[in-house]
């Protein structure tokens, strides 16, 4: 199979981090991979075996701003255009839904598979209904989440399939023989992960626990805001902003808990692989990943989204009840084996082969 990865860059997040393990795995099992992107940034390396190509057009317009954008646009769709046509790929992957604009909008001779990695129902109406109109006229559609795939159901049919995203941490690499009084999150620092709940949070547990502290590593607009937020309830000696940094949920290991306070979500993989390490982990049960990946009280804690004072009470029940919160992180170790990375790859690919198939007994594509 000749398949094609697109997405806009290879930086720090859970779609690039999939492509990075998915096209190694492709390419273990002989296939032709290359990947697309059109912003030169790489955070997550790729296989030696597989092709890329940065499609990386600046917007050098000083004082015409938006006729620059317009003009960059139209030259980088036309270079995409042109590297799928050298490519020649069977199958072209876009993993996120905005690199469909470079697409030919006639015919076409790859099957074209797209995917939902949000949730939908907290998007506005304008992207949901692109959404649509895009998924309508894929060959397949990927999804993280029975409830995103349910979502779209009018339009996708039989055609999509639920794929959660795999572990790519090593479960051997954590050790818990001493376990730290801080807890950790992991995740850009952006409006959609309510910080300022788990800061909240943190400010009740810690007037009981004040030899505690929380670490946050990400990168985000939001950094001056949830600094200052910080400060307004004196946790500037307890809550540290560590940065982005590589296989950053590691930090994690000898942790109380690993903490996420999203308001929605579209597949965790940080929280796969907090669980996948055997830390405790606390959950808001937002839409859509998180109650699909824990089981409330067996292997982890959900509470409501926006809530501190649930979230303080789960923070406070995993540091006074070692025994419990142990027995929590040991079932969600099980995740390691189902949403391993050999058995996610074998997943994908299987679908990929099946869409492959419909696509040639079909003939050629048009969108």
């Amino acid at each position: 199979m000749n398949i094609c990865f697109m997405i806009p860059s290879l930086g720090a997040g859970g779609a690039e981090r999939t492509v990075s393990y998915l096209t190694r795995c492709f390419a273990d099992e002989g296939d032709r991979v290359s990947v697309i992107t059109v912003f030169d940034e790489r955070f997550y390396p790729l296989d030696e075996r597989v092709s890329y190509h940065c499609i990386n057009v600046p917007n050098k317009a000083k004082y015409f701003r938006t006729l620059g954008r317009i003009a960059a646009g139209v030259r980088r769709t036309r270079l995409v255009r042109r590297t799928l046509a050298d490519l020649r790929p069977d199958v072209v992957f876009c993993v996120l839904t905005d690199m469909v604009k470079y697409l030919p909008l006639s015919s076409r001779r790859y099957c074209l598979i797209t995917s939902e990695r949000t949730n939908p129902a907290a998007l506005p109406k304008k992207t949901v209904d692109r959404k649509r109109r895009i998924y309508r006229h894929s060959d397949g559609v990927v999804f993280q989440t029975q409830r995103a795939k349910a979502f779209f159901a009018d339009v996708v049919g039989d055609k999509g399939a639920v794929i959660q995203n795999a572990v790519s941490v090593d479960p051997a690499k954590a050790d818990r023989s001493d376990v730290k009084k801080k807890f950790v999150a992991v995740g850009r620092l952006i409006e959609a992960k309510d910080y300022p709940t788990m800061l909240r949070a943190f400010a009740l547990f810690a007037k009981d626990h004040a030899d505690y502290t929380l670490d946050v590593y990400g990168s985000g607009p939001l950094l001056p805001e949830l600094t200052a937020l910080v400060g307004q309830l004196h946790l500037d000696h307890a809550v540290s902003f560590k940065g982005t940094a590589p296989d950053a949920v590691y930090n994690a290991a000898d942790a109380t808990a690993f903490l996420l306070s999203s308001a929605f979500e579209g597949m965790p993989n940080v929280l796969l692989e907090a669980l996948a390490l055997g830390v405790p982990c606390i959950s808001t049960d937002c839409p859509n990943g998180p109650g699909e990946l824990i089981e409330n009280g067996v292997n982890g804690l959900l509470t409501d989204v926006g809530d501190p004072a649930g979230l303080c009470s789960c923070m406070a029940y995993v540091a006074e009840h070692p025994k419990e919160a142990a027995a929590l992180a040991e079932n969600g170790k099980k995740i390691a084996e189902t949403n391993s990375v050999a058995i996610i790859s074998e997943k994908y690919r299987r679908y990929f082969l099946s869409i492959l198939k419909q696509g040639k007994e079909d003939g050629e594509k048009q969108l």
